[in-house]
Order: structure tokens, then C-alpha cells, then sequence
């Protein structure tokens, strides 16, 4: 991705980039800066590429108001609004929100984080400048639940490599083969093992009743780390006897996320509740059929390109697989939409727009 210059004369000559571990907002990231967990400022003069080495920063947020005095900031961009924020810079504060999945998601985190995450963070995110929401169905849990004002809230959706995961490179399955011992056709579901958010057990049951329909020998390839309830899972895949149809991969690098969309025959996402679901979109780029659950900000995204079902009710998922799989016609047209549907979500697209937002929260500052 190119680094991105302001673009008026009138933007902010000086903006400090707060950066967080999220692996959401890595592409907004990348407008200010080429190494994702860095803290970086950005000069309007200037390709937004230097860092900053001032110390102060390692204690993180606590100590992020002294920093930006100290570098006479004029605003900052907090990447990772959904997790930390502070409660006050100094200087206007843009953030982008991803999700409020606390609200939907019953045992998501501990009691304390919990506590957080559903009364400090939303009281935290009132006194923003600017929110940035990555779909409007976070945005209805910002100025809803969270109440902050409508007027100061706007939507920018994520993007996606696009390039990356169309790019097919020669030898696919002897790679599937030697990175995964995968052999033969598979379902495909990129999320870390969270439960019950990432819905894994309801996908596990609905694969269940799938494998044993005439016709169906793939196997379903749940691809990422171990996460809170990944114990659930696992004993989900022994109860059912699916050990040899069930592969979990555990963390996998970035650069071999193309070849396992590329190589799958349908990516299915199940997840209850996501405030954009890049995944959804790095497999549609990578021309490989969707069907998704109808929550949260999946429909929004998918637009007419996935098959969408009842993330509760396996029957349901386990009848989408089984169409996608089976009918030619309609594997052939979601894939085309899907492929044309990738198109509209592009991190320069991205950055250009949440620059806009970092622009307008400076203009308003200096125009009080």
C-alpha cells in the first residue's frame, strides 16, 4: 500500500498515530507507517513514515497526552478504539471503532474486561472528537447502546490486500500439501477457536450432518490460534467423531492465508457477531464461494455475494454448504459477485477517507 500525504492545506502539520496489537486496523495503519506495531507521527509535509522514539509512549496510553504536548501534536488517530482509549489528549482524538461485540456476545471476556468494555469504553468514546466505524452495524451500537452523538460518527468500511489473495502462483496443491498435509477438496473458516463468539460448535454440528450427504468427502479446515473456549471446540470435534474430517491448523502467517482461500471449494462464516469480517472479503477476492451467516455486519458486507443462513440453527448452515458445494450454477454466480463485490473494499480507498476524518477534526479545533 502507498504511504498517503495529506491532501489540504488546511490539514493538521502534525498528527500523532496511537497504534495498538489490533490486527483489524493493520491496513489503516499502513497509511501512517510500515511496521504495524509501531507508534508513528505523521508530518502533512512529509510521506507519514517516521517514528517516534520518545519513551514516554512505552507506558502506553497513560502516558500518550504528555507525548503529544511534547511533539505539539495536533490531533491523534487512535487505531484501536474499541479497546483503549484515554481520558483526555490535550489535542482533538479521531478513533476508530470496530465492533461493540460485548454487546451481543454473552461470556466474551472475563468479569473485569467485560466491565470495561461495556461501561468505560463506551463513556471514553463520548468524549471522542471524531469516531470512524468500520460498518453501519457498529455504528448503530455507537450511537445506540453507546450513545455517542450521530452527528459526530461516520462510517468507513476496511479493506483488504485485494492483490494478494487474486494473485495465484503456480503448484497450489503440492504447497497445500507440504505447508499442511492438506489433500483433497475443503470447507474453509479463517478465525481464532473462540467460543461461542466465532460459533465454531453450531459449524462443527452443522459439518457433522454434512459429511455423511452422498457426495461430500471434504474435510473443514478451522484455520487459527487457540483462543478463550477453544476447549470447547475441540471436544465438540471428539464428541461428534470428527477427528479425521476436522483439521485445525493453529496459527497461520499471513503469507499462506492465499493459498488456503484459493485452494478451498467454499469459505463458510459462521461467526455470531463481527463489526466488519475481513475474512469474508479476502476470500471473496480470492474467487472462492461464500456463505455466511445474516448478523451483525456480515449481510452489509457480503452484499448479494454470499449465501447467508441462520448462524443458530446448523440445519440452516449445513443447507447452504451443501448447495454451494453441489450446484455448479450457484457456486459459478457467487463466485463472480463475489470477485466483484472485493472491489469496493480497498485500504487506499480506506485511508484517504479516515485522513479526511483526521483533517476535518483538526479544522474544527483550530476554527473554535
Amino acid at each position: 500500500m502507498k504511504h498517503i500525504k495529506a491532501t489540504s492545506s488546511e490539514a493538521p502539520k502534525r498528527a500523532l498515530l496511537f497504534a495498538g496489537g489490533c490486527r483489524k486496523c493493520i491496513g489503516l495503519k499502513s497509511l501512517f507507517m510500515s511496521e504495524p506495531e509501531a507508534l508513528a507521527r505523521c508530518d502533512a509535509k512529509k510521506d507519514c513514515t517516521s517514528h517516534l522514539s520518545d519513551r514516554r509512549l512505552k507506558r502506553g496510553i497513560v502516558g500518550l497526552r504528555g507525548a503529544l504536548a511534547a511533539e505539539a501534536c495536533d490531533v491523534v488517530f487512535l487505531p484501536c478504539g474499541n479497546r483503549r482509549l484515554g481520558a483526555a489528549y490535550g489535542v482533538p482524538a479521531v478513533a476508530t471503532v470496530h465492533d461493540l461485540s460485548q454487546l451481543h456476545v454473552s461470556r466474551k471476556y472475563d468479569r473485569l474486561r467485560m466491565w470495561h468494555a461495556r461501561y468505560l469504553l463506551p463513556l471514553l468514546m463520548r468524549r471522542l472528537d471524531r469516531v470512524i466505524c468500520v460498518s453501519e452495524s457498529t455504528r448503530r451500537d455507537v450511537i445506540g447502546p453507546a450513545a455517542v452523538q450521530p452527528e459526530r460518527v461516520t462510517v468507513i468500511h476496511n479493506g483488504a490486500d485485494l492483490d494478494r489473495f487474486r494473485q495465484r502462483q503456480p503448484a497450489l496443491r503440492s504447497r497445500l500439501a507440504r505447508r499442511f498435509g492438506l489433500y483433497g477438496d475443503y470447507i474453509l473458516y479463517v478465525s481464532r477457536l473462540e467460543h461461542p463468539g466465532k460459533n465454531h460448535v453450531r459449524l462443527l454440528e452443522a459439518f457433522a450432518r454434512l459429511s455423511v450427504r452422498e457426495g461430500i468427502h471434504h474435510r473443514l479446515v478451522l484455520c487459527g490460534p487457540d483462543w478463550d473456549g477453544s476447549e470447547a471446540v475441540h471436544a465438540a470435534i471428539t464428541r461428534l467423531g470428527l477427528g479425521d474430517r476436522v483439521m485445525t491448523t493453529g496459527f497461520v502467517a499471513a503469507a499462506d492465508l492465499p493459498d488456503l482461500y484459493q485452494g478451498a471449494s467454499l469459505f463458510v462464516f459462521p461467526s455470531l457477531y463481527e463489526g466488519f469480517g475481513i475474512p469474508l472479503v479476502e476470500a471473496m477476492a480470492a474467487g472462492t464461494p461464500v456463505c455466511a451467516a445474516d448478523r451483525s455486519s456480515l449481510p452489509e458486507v457480503a452484499g448479494d455475494a454470499a449465501l447467508l443462513f441462520d448462524p443458530f440453527e446448523p440445519a440452516a448452515m449445513e443447507k447452504a454448504m451443501f448447495e454451494l458445494l453441489t450446484d455448479p450454477g450457484l457456486r459459478e454466480t457467487y463466485t463472480a459477485r463475489g470477485l466483484r463485490r472485493a472491489d469496493q473494499f480497498d485500504w487506499d480507498r480506506c485511508a484517504l477517507a479516515v485522513l479526511r476524518e483526521i483533517e476535518h477534526a483538526s479544522r474544527r479545533h483550530v476554527s473554535r
